[in-house]
């Protein structure tokens, strides 16, 4: 489930013309950024040499990291009838 508010408001100018404002949030709960889930740890310990090339220590498992997103938008308008 995704929930949005919005709100909007329309003033009347002339008999033909509108002005014409709104609002509205979106929120996202529980959400997993790609940017969050990227491990930037890396090894730099050389390997001796003569010594067979193994596999290097295991990163940390990778763990998903949440976050909350929010977003806001605005709008403004006019419109014209005849």
């Amino acid at each position: 489930m995704v929930p949005e508010v919005g709100v909007q408001l329309s003033v009347r100018i002339t008999d033909w013309v509108y002005a014409t404002v709104g609002y509205s949030f979106l929120y996202l709960s529980d959400v997993a950024r790609p940017g969050d889930q990227v491990d930037r740890n890396v090894n730099v310990q050389p390997v001796p040499a003569g010594v067979p090339a193994l596999i290097p220590p295991a990163a940390p498992p990778p763990t998903f990291r949440s976050t909350n997103f929010w977003a806001q938008g605005l709008d403004i308008g006019l419109r014209f009838s005849f």
